[in-house]
């Protein structure tokens, strides 16, 4: 499902690798508190960076690995502040279910840990939004249920992931992120497909030395539409990222805009000798 031009809904076959670019900038310049705002004083700007490799061990159980690099830099008030760097390591693996060469139907889940590569630093100095990482060591888990129509042109999808993070080095423990996903897909040729997703994330908030922190949590809806173009085993998906709803409890910076392109090459390895 390569096609479908988002990385979480892969799914595998034996000895096939696949490797995925991902690039994503986004924009946010007003601050708000619930949905009202309060101040337009800020601008931040953020470029995320993905490396995702997936190899097929049998055609139901496959290995992901991930790696994320970011940029973030925030002007406020008249000052700017800037943080980059690698920022997690993940591992996990996805089983299907449930598939057959002739069924409508895919069931696929998986889970997997996460592991920083950098230390998060003190909060009163440098401000969590320009941060490239969380410093703490988490754990994910997912499923998601696919069903194909009208020759498998029409496609619709239902996908869920949960995200726990351990206390972090400074005591910071981030809170636990649940994201859902609607997609439908249609595929125009063998070579184009376009595909919208609406996704729904709910972000509890976080607690530093065991207090909660005001400004966290959310409630989250974007609409992502994307359209994929492969030839062979390449594709590239260009994506839009587009804000409808957007609740903050405390004061937090709210999105304006993102957008990316996803890059993806598969290597069959079952055709190759060794």
């Amino acid at each position: 499902m390569h096609w479908l031009g988002t990385v979480e809904v892969v799914t595998t076959a034996k000895k096939r690798l696949s490797f995925d670019l991902i690039y994503k900038y986004g924009n946010g310049n007003k601050t708000y508190s619930g949905t009202k705002q309060v101040s337009n004083l800020v601008n931040y700007d953020f470029h995320l960076f993905d490396l995702f490799l997936n190899y097929g061990i049998s055609n139901y159980l496959s290995l992901d690995l991930i790696l994320n690099y970011n940029f973030k830099k925030l002007d406020e008030y008249g000052f700017t502040r800037k943080g980059y760097g690698f920022s997690n390591l993940s591992a996990g693996m996805r089983y299907n279910l449930y598939e057959t060469e002739s069924s409508d139907l895919v069931i696929n889940s998986g889970l997997g840990l996460r592991a920083p590569l950098m230390k998060l630093q003190p909060i009163e100095q440098y401000p969590l939004a320009t941060q490239p990482t969380n410093g703490s060591f988490g754990a994910y888990a997912f499923g998601l249920i696919q069903y194909s129509l009208y020759k498998k042109l029409l496609n619709l999808l239902l996908f869920t992931r949960f995200d726990y993070n351990f206390r972090s080095s400074i005591d910071y423990h981030f809170g636990v992120a649940t994201t859902t996903s609607v997609f439908a897909s249609y595929r125009f040729t063998e070579a184009l497909v376009a595909l919208v997703e609406f996704r729904y994330s709910y972000l509890n908030q976080d607690k530093y030395k065991d207090t909660l922190f005001p400004n966290s949590g959310a409630n989250l809806l974007y609409i992502v539409p994307r359209f994929t173009y492969r030839i062979e085993n390449i594709s590239v998906s260009p994506f839009l990222e587009l804000p409808i709803y957007q609740y903050f409890k405390g004061e937090q910076i709210g999105t304006r805009f993102s957008f990316g392109i996803n890059f993806n090459y598969i290597l069959n390895l079952s055709k190759r000798k060794f």
